[in-house]
């Protein structure tokens, strides 16, 4: 579940960045900074799966938590 909304805010960043990035020195630096957000929280909570992972506990996301009943794991 984490992968697939990393990979949609990927794509996202994508296209963000083929409109927003030809606005010159404000565009860079907006999505310099829309990188930098997002990808810190998506490494922050990647690594926080892991480790909760490594200790055998279960961890629900904060906000995906809900829905990962619904991802067939078998």
């Amino acid at each position: 579940m984490l992968f697939f909304v990393e990979f949609v805010i990927l794509v996202a960043s994508m296209i963000l960045e083929a409109a927003i990035g030809k606005l010159g020195f404000l565009g860079s630096v907006l999505m310099a900074t829309w990188k930098l957000c997002w990808g810190l929280g998506a490494v922050g909570v990647s690594v926080m799966g892991f480790m909760y992972a490594l200790s055998g506990e279960r961890w629900n996301l904060p906000v995906l938590g809900k829905y990962s009943h619904r991802v067939p794991l078998k």
